[in-house]
C-alpha cells in the first residue's frame, strides 16, 4: 500500500479498509450521494417513502429471508457512510473547523458488518417509539386506511445516514385489523442517501417475487439478514455510483442558460412570504398532504385522451403538471404575487437510468441507486389562466410541456452536473455552499415526482396491489409538492402536498386538491 493510500484511509480507519476496497465493499461516495448526504448531516432534509399494500400478510420469517435475498444481490440496500471523526461527527460537520477548510475528498460508504431485521423494522426501535405509536395509533383510527394523516407522521421520521448495524433506509410495518403481529402493508423510508423512489418500487416487487417462490428448505436460526464475516465471499460488488456511466457534467454552451434560469428563479419567481427556509424542526410536522386515487379504468381514459389531443408518445406527466398548474392558479394562489414575479419555479425529477448504456448488467447494477436528475423551469404564470371550456389551450399546454421535457434531456443532468464543474469541491466548501443557498431564502415553486407504471405480476402467489409515494420538503425551497405512481391494480395514487405555514389550514388544502381532481375530470370526461 502506499503512503498516498495510507494517508486517505487514516481518517476512516478501522471502518473502511483497503481489503473492503478491494472487494468492492467500501468505495467513496459520488457527487448526488454527497448531495444527499450534505443535507442529512446539516439538518436538511428528512425522508421520502414509499408505501406498499401486498395482497396477503407477510411473516417475520419470510421477510428475513426475503430481504436477505435481496440484499446479497444488491449490497446497497446494506450500506452506511461513514463520515470523518466518528463517534463525533455530528459535531464535527457543523463545525468552524469543518466550515473553515475545503473538503475534495467525498466521504465513503461500506457494507454493514452485520444486519439483523430489527436493524430495518423500525416497530423495534426503541428510539422511533413515540413517534411509531402516534403512526399506528392514526392508523387504526383511520379505520386501518393508509390517510394523509398517517403520512404526515411517517414523513417527520429522521434516519441517521451513519450506524454501525443499520441502513439508510426502513420499514414499517403497520397491523393487520384482524392479527397485529401480521402486516400486508410496509413502509419503506429512505434518508434518500444512495437510494431513490424507483429503488423502493423495485425493493417491494423483488420482495413479492422472493416470497412467491418456495423457500422451505432455507433454514433461519436467528434473526439475522446478513452477517459480514460470514457472508462476503457470497455478496455481489457495491453497485457503481450512476455517474460512472452518464456524463452530468454541463456543456460550456450550456452554462449561460443554467446561469440565466438561475437568475430568474432567484428574483422573478413567485414565493411565499410567510414561509422562510430553515433546518429542519424536529418537533413539528411540517407538510398537510393528501391522496387523489385513479382507478385503472379512469387512468385508461386519461391516456386516450392524452394521446388524441396531443401526441401518441405524450405520457402522463406533462398532464398531471398543466392540471396541478391550472388548479393552483383557479384556486388563487397567485393573487398575491407581486408585480415583478412572473414566473414559477417547477422541478421535474427524472429517473436517470433512461439514460444508461443499452447494457443489460449494467442497468441491473443500477437497479439500486440514487439515479435521478431534476430539471428546472421558471413558467410563466400567465400561461395558467385556462378557463375550463378552452380545451385548445389547455392541450396545448400539455403539448408545451411534453416538449419541453422531450426536446432538452440534458436538462435533468445540470442539478448534478453543476457539482461536477472543473472539481469545484477542491475550492468551495459544498456544505457552505448548500447552506448559503437554501437556509434563510423565501420558499417557492413545485417539486413534481410521478415513479411511472409499474404493472403487478398477479399471478404471483404474493403481490403489490397499492402504491402511494411521498416526500417532504425538509430545508429545500419548494413550499408544494406532487408525487405520483401507478399501478394495474389500484390505479394511479398521487400525493399532493404543502408545507403548513404557506397556507391556513388543511381545509383549504383540501379545497386544491379538489380543484385538481375537478380540472383532471373537466379535460378528460372520465
Amino acid at each position: 500500500m502506499t503512503l498516498g493510500v495510507e494517508t486517505e484511509l487514516k481518517s476512516y480507519e478501522p471502518h473502511v479498509t483497503q481489503e473492503l476496497i478491494d472487494r468492492a465493499h467500501a468505495r467513496r461516495m459520488n457527487q448526488i450521494e454527497d448531495y444527499f448526504a450534505i443535507l442529512q448531516r446539516q439538518e436538511m432534509y428528512r425522508n421520502f417513502n414509499l408505501y406498499a399494500e401486498f395482497n396477503k400478510p407477510l411473516e417475520r420469517k419470510q421477510l428475513i429471508w426475503a430481504t436477505r435475498l435481496t440484499i446479497m444481490k444488491y449490497p446497497i440496500l446494506g450500506h452506511t457512510i461513514i463520515p470523518k471523526d466518528i463517534p463525533n461527527h455530528d459535531l464535527f460537520y457543523r463545525s468552524e473547523e469543518y466550515y473553515g477548510g475545503v473538503h475534495p475528498d467525498r466521504d465513503f460508504i461500506k457494507v454493514l458488518d452485520r444486519l439483523e431485521l430489527s436493524g430495518l423494522l423500525i416497530n423495534d426501535q426503541i428510539e422511533y417509539r413515540p413517534l411509531f405509536q402516534k403512526i399506528v395509533e392514526q392508523y387504526i383510527e383511520d379505520e386501518y386506511e393508509y390517510t394523509a394523516k398517517v403520512i404526515e407522521l411517517v414523513g417527520s421520521i429522521k434516519i441517521p445516514y451513519h450506524h454501525k448495524e443499520r441502513p439508510n433506509w426502513r420499514l414499517l410495518c403497520l397491523p393487520c385489523k384482524e392479527d397485529s403481529l401480521l402486516s400486508n402493508k410496509l413502509i419503506m423510508i429512505s434518508n434518500h442517501c444512495s437510494l431513490d423512489g424507483i429503488s423502493c418500487v423495485n425493493f417491494f416487487q423483488d420482495l413479492a417475487a422472493n416470497m412467491s417462490h418456495d423457500h422451505s428448505a432455507d433454514v433461519i436460526f436467528d434473526e439475522t439478514i446478513f452477517d459480514y464475516s460470514r457472508d462476503f465471499a457470497q455478496l455481489s460488488k457495491l453497485a457503481n455510483p450512476m455517474t460512472a456511466y452518464i456524463d452530468c457534467r454541463p456543456y460550456n454552451s450550456e452554462l449561460p442558460r443554467i446561469i440565466l434560469s438561475d437568475l430568474i428563479k432567484k428574483y422573478l419567481n413567485y414565493t411565499w412570504d410567510n414561509e422562510i427556509v430553515s433546518i429542519i424542526d424536529h418537533e413539528r410536522v411540517q407538510t398537510y398532504h393528501q391522496i387523489l386515487n385513479f382507478t385503472p379504468d379512469q387512468i385508461s381514459s386519461i391516456k386516450d385522451s392524452i394521446k388524441s389531443n396531443v401526441h401518441p408518445e405524450c405520457t402522463l406527466t406533462p398532464f398531471l403538471q398543466t392540471c396541478f398548474v391550472v388548479a393552483l392558479q383557479k384556486h388563487g394562489t397567485f393573487l398575491k404575487k407581486r408585480f415583478r414575479e412572473f414566473g414559477f419555479d417547477i422541478a421535474l425529477i427524472k429517473n436517470l437510468r433512461t439514460l444508461l448504456p443499452d447494457n443489460a448488467d449494467i442497468r441491473n447494477e443500477m437497479r439500486y441507486s440514487c439515479s435521478i436528475g431534476a430539471q428546472h423551469y421558471s413558467y410563466l404564470i400567465s400561461s395558467f389562466k385556462v378557463n375550463y371550456k378552452d380545451e385548445k389551450k389547455f392541450w396545448s399546454l400539455v403539448k408545451y410541456y411534453y416538449d419541453t421535457i422531450q426536446n432538452n434531456p440534458r436538462g435533468f443532468l445540470h442539478s448534478i452536473g453543476l457539482l461536477m464543474v472543473d472539481n469545484i469541491g477542491e475550492y468551495m466548501n459544498i456544505d457552505k455552499v448548500v447552506l448559503k443557498d437554501y437556509l434563510k431564502k423565501k420558499r417557492g415553486g413545485a417539486l413534481i415526482s410521478n415513479l411511472g407504471y409499474h404493472p403487478q405480476k398477479l399471478e404471483q402467489q404474493y403481490h403489490v396491489t397499492d402504491m402511494v409515494f411521498s416526500q417532504t420538503p425538509g430545508s429545500l425551497r419548494f413550499a408544494i409538492g406532487m408525487n405520483a405512481v401507478t399501478t394495474n391494480v389500484k390505479g394511479l395514487n398521487i400525493d399532493l402536498s404543502i408545507v403548513r405555514t404557506a397556507i391556513p389550514s388543511r381545509t383549504e388544502w383540501g379545497a386544491f386538491c379538489d380543484e385538481f381532481r375537478k380540472t383532471v375530470q373537466n379535460f378528460t370526461g372520465i
